[in-house]
């Protein structure tokens, strides 16, 4: 049982997920980090934008905690900009597009290089409460047991996808939801209120006359959000 039996459970592997588990693994507990087999770590589906007016300031945050977002999307970055350059510093904001392939499979390699951090593709289907800590079944029988257990679920808790006026059960596109994980949740008296994910429109490529398009390359000096990445660098 020893492979089965951890200090901390994280469940879900979406970016708060992966924060969650890669801090606690980095503080020395033993973590299982459970995902949904078939989904990368922290894909990011929707907005490929990481960073921002507002939003920058929480990656620097979480990269001077011991967060990997920021190292994360350095590493992906195909596009970096200084948002509001041209006003005051208030304003600024640094801005990175990111490869929607290569962030995951960055997060994979980060997550990788912790040895007290398992990470297993599977969904959870049961949960109960003992007074020495939780015993977790999964949907393909797998047991585990955790004296701790983090919750990151995002969308996926009976998720709903909507498409103009059509809508359909789901986690996001591509990924079902969790019905499981909402009958456990039924028994927890919390607001019932889901979270909520917009994703930008999708335009088909051969829609566009990319000869009247302008290039938006990085800025020439871009600031990286990882403090170990030298602050201010050419693009």
């Amino acid at each position: 049982m020893k492979n089965r039996e951890f200090q901390i459970a994280v469940i879900g592997g979406g970016h708060a997920g992966v924060e969650a588990a890669h801090i606690a693994a980095t503080m020395g507990l033993s973590t299982l980090l459970l995902s949904m087999e078939g989904i990368p770590l922290a894909s990011p589906p929707c907005n490929p934008a990481v960073g921002g007016i507002g939003k920058g300031h929480l990656v620097r945050e979480l990269d001077a905690l011991g967060g990997i977002i920021g190292k994360a999307t350095d590493l992906a970055g195909i596009q970096f900009r200084i948002l509001n350059e041209s006003k005051g510093p208030a304003i600024q904001g640094t801005r990175v597009q990111i490869d929607c392939d290569i962030y995951p499979k960055v997060m994979e390699e980060i997550l990788a290089q912790v040895p007290s951090l398992k990470i297993v593709r599977d969904q959870l289907f049961h949960m109960e409460q003992l007074a020495e800590g939780f015993v977790l079944k999964t949907k393909s029988g797998q047991i585990f047991h955790a004296q701790r257990v983090v919750y990151c679920l995002g969308t996926f808790p009976g998720g709903r996808i909507y498409i103009g006026k059509n809508s359909f059960e789901g986690g996001r596109i591509g990924a079902p939801a969790s019905p499981s994980i909402s009958k456990i949740f039924d028994r927890v008296k919390i607001q019932d209120l889901p979270f909520k994910t917009g994703t930008p429109p999708r335009i088909k490529k051969e829609s566009i006359d990319f000869s009247k398009t302008e290039a938006q390359l990085s800025d020439e000096q871009t600031q990286f959000f990882h403090f170990g990445h030298y602050g201010m660098t050419e693009r």
